[in-house]
């Protein structure tokens, strides 16, 4: 199913019947067609995205607003701007990246001199209802570049332009966002050059070859959005891995193991585990368990290999956990020495001893993969009777996601979340569908 997109500011309140200016209501019922029943998406350009449907002729019901948060860390885009025949062209192309604002710099050598003007505001909105950006890029009036600069500072931006030379990553994490840099054709002049240099300015590496000036600017934008992607990653991995280790089910496994109630302590690293599935800690937590405390070394060495799997290759400890587990294989590995034909009573019940600890240690692994096939058990249970328990709607003829949210009194947004179905979606007549809890 199609669902068109329009643009309207300030957005309408859930459940009021509203028009579309006339532009927008001509390209969206003459143009697309649009019949009552139909899906729309609003957008007003300042974050929220509405979720409509047509009721009558040229009317819409709003369904549902949301808001959708910005990026964490802006990009300003400091562009010498090309000819106006490109100019559409980089101001569309940055509008889909997700610029926040576009300044104007008049360089030395630019050969182009233009300032924001409405076709602008058409060109970013059309490009804001094609991609689907919630946010309307904001238009600067054109500084000269030592301005520019300087404006960059004020709003605590990192400085950084394009480079073909291998460069460093820029340290984004105590700025507000980042100023791209882009010149005219000719390129940044040398004095231009020695002031972004004296402003800290980082070159980011593009590429090997030398960049059209809207090409830099649009690949420019696409390599910092990824930059600032993975940085944000690597901030909430951090911040996963101090909650594990601050985590209830740790700090009781770990009070019990100090207190020597290792089945206890075994039991909460576990449960940590589970609620944990991609971090390390709790892993090694057991590990050392096996190894230290249960002297259970085939234990030991499965934990050890589990905390591997999802540490990154250049941590600290990484080593040290390879090395433990070497060790540990290393001393399964080793063959024992075989009895004396003649053995005393007393080796003869050593080995008694040793042979009914071994015994303990297949059990106790056998218990261990009992319970973890009880907990798959119960979880896939309590799956299917959610699954059963479920409201369920059975698509009839002239159904649409629209209409049936509508008459089951649910959110569109969150039908089409339980149901795993996108915007192309088409609905069949004898479809089952799954209602969301209300």
């Amino acid at each position: 199913m199609i669902v068109h997109t329009v643009f309207l500011s300030p957005m309408p309140d859930e459940g009021a019947i509203f028009e579309l200016p006339r532009e927008e209501a001509e390209h969206l019922f003459k143009v697309f067609r649009a019949s009552v029943g139909d899906a729309v998406k609003v957008l007003d350009g300042a974050g929220h995205r509405g979720h409509a449907v047509v009721v009558e002729q040229k009317r819409l019901q709003m369904e549902q607003v949301e808001f959708l948060p910005p990026p964490a860390k802006d990009i300003h885009l400091y562009c010498a701007l090309p000819r106006r025949n490109k100019q559409d062209d980089l101001l569309k192309q940055s509008t889909e990246l997700g610029v926040t604002a576009i300044h104007p710099v008049r360089c030395q050598r630019s050969v182009a001199q233009s300032e924001p003007t409405p076709r602008w505001e058409l060109l970013v909105r059309e490009a804001c209802k094609q991609s689907k950006n919630p946010y309307l890029p904001q238009f600067a009036e054109p500084q000269d570049f030592a301005d520019a600069l300087r404006d960059a500072r004020e709003k605590q931006l990192a400085l950084v332009y394009g480079s073909i030379a291998p460069a460093e990553v820029p340290a984004f994490a105590d700025c507000r966002g980042v100023a791209y840099f882009v010149g005219p054709e000719g390129g940044f002049s040398p004095e231009e050059f020695a002031l972004l240099e004296k402003s800290g300015a980082v070159g980011v590496n593009l590429g090997p070859y030398v960049l059209r000036l809207e090409t830099a600017a649009v690949a420019g934008i696409a390599v910092l959005r990824k930059l600032l992607m993975l940085l944000m990653m690597l901030f909430l991995v951090s911040g996963c891995e101090k909650e594990v280790s601050q985590s209830g089910y740790m700090t009781k496994g770990r009070d019990y193991r100090d207190k020597g109630d290792f089945q206890l302590a075994e039991k909460f690293f576990r449960y940590a585990a589970l609620k944990y599935p991609a971090a390390p800690e709790p892993a090694f937590a057991l590990a050392a368990l096996y190894e230290e405390s249960l002297h259970e070394p085939f234990g030991a060495i499965y934990f050890y290999r589990q905390g591997l799997k999802f540490l990154s290759q250049d941590h600290a400890d990484r080593a040290l956990y390879e090395a433990n587990c070497r060790r540990l294989e290393a001393e399964i590995a080793a063959p024992s020495a075989p009895p004396p034909e003649s053995a005393s009573s007393a080796e003869i019940e050593k080995y008694k001893a040793e042979n009914a600890r071994l015994l303990q240690l297949v059990q106790r692994q056998q218990w261990t993969v009992s319970a973890l096939r009880r907990e798959l058990a119960v979880a896939k249970e309590a799956r299917e009777k959610s699954r059963t328990e479920a409201k369920t709607y059975t698509v009839r003829p002239g159904d649409t996601l629209s209409v049936i949210a509508r008459r089951c009194r649910v959110s569109q947004a969150e039908l089409r979340r339980v149901n795993q179905l996108s915007e192309k979606s088409v609905l069949q007549i004898g479809d089952i569908l799954i209602l969301p809890e209300k």
